[in-house]
């Protein structure tokens, strides 16, 4: 994988560019964006860290593709984000904390139909997106689907808190369901 170095210029450069040296991707980002997006960046450029005295910061572990998602997200690119692309967009936003990406993935997820409830439900879970982790429970109206949803591989990896407001979700609709029939 080829990894992320970004590299903060005063000069009010807003740009990056994707030239390749010793298997890195440059990215030159201009301040104020990348440090008032994430608090992490902040303190790595402005606070008691190495990396305030350093031309370069290599971000390992990222591939350049994802950071450029990133960096659409964040920078004033009016970008789209895609199904394929929110995962590694909320990974790079949880770990440097960028907020703002946080909540533009979540509000893409809450509107998407493409990807499933078992999907969405892991990475709610995963990032605390409170919102979505709503939406997904609530979506599901049957007890048969949720059971469908416990039968995933994805409902195998959420938490314990989510799994309990996945039973929560089941006693709530098998309530409805007595009223209902009592009501008949």
């Amino acid at each position: 994988m080829t990894s992320a170095v970004i590299r903060m210029e005063f000069d009010g450069m807003k740009e990056w560019d994707g030239e390749k040296r010793e298997s890195k991707v440059k990215f030159v980002a201009g301040l104020p964006f990348t440090p008032n997006h994430s608090p992490i960046f902040n303190a790595m450029f402005f606070g008691d860290f190495a990396e305030k005295n350093k031309e370069e910061i290599e971000l390992k572990d990222i591939s350049h593709e994802d950071f450029i998602g990133i960096l659409h997200l964040i920078y004033p690119s009016h970008r789209s984000i895609w199904s394929s692309s929110v995962a590694s967009l909320l990974g790079i936003a949880d770990l440097y904390d960028i907020k703002y990406a946080l909540n533009e993935v979540e509000e893409y997820l809450l509107k998407d139909d493409e990807m499933n409830i078992a999907d969405k439900l892991l990475l709610a879970d995963k990032y605390k997106l409170q919102a979505l982790k709503h939406q997904c429970l609530y979506n599901l109206e049957s007890i048969y689907e949720c059971t469908d949803v416990m039968k995933t591989e994805e409902y195998a990896k959420l938490s314990d808190a989510a799994k309990i407001a996945m039973l929560d979700r089941i006693n709530e609709i098998h309530d409805e369901s007595m009223k209902l029939n009592c009501e008949t």
